[in-house]
């Protein structure tokens, strides 16, 4: 799995997009995209394929540069993975608060 990676123009930072294993989606923030944050959980797992959930992709909300986010993006994600004919494109709407501290917080998660 590749992770996604975008930059944040309202934070100043590289946000990376990546399965936690099983359990789920996590940001991370990266000024330097070498070193990055500790993840935050923005979407929980149900176990393994057939309920695994999968490939998390960044996206902005309001037009333009699709690598340069804003304060409010989507993470969007196949639920559940294994199974096409049950499959689903799912988005979660992230909202960013603060300037440019090394995790932003995250002060809003809003499944689609």
């Amino acid at each position: 799995m590749v992770p996604k990676v975008a930059y944040d123009s309202s934070v100043q930072k590289n946000v990376m997009a990546y399965m936690m294993g099983w359990s789920g989606i996590g940001l991370w923030f990266s000024t330097d995209g070498i070193a990055w944050s500790d993840a935050t959980q923005i979407v929980g797992g149900r176990g393994n394929p057939p309920n695994a959930i999968f490939y998390p992709t960044l996206a902005n909300t309001y037009g333009g540069d699709p690598n340069n986010l804003g304060s409010q993006f989507y993470v969007s994600y196949v639920d559940p993975f294994d199974d096409w004919s049950q499959s689903n494109l799912k988005r979660v709407q992230i909202t960013l608060s603060g300037s440019r501290p090394p995790r932003p917080a995250i002060t809003g998660v809003t499944v689609h």
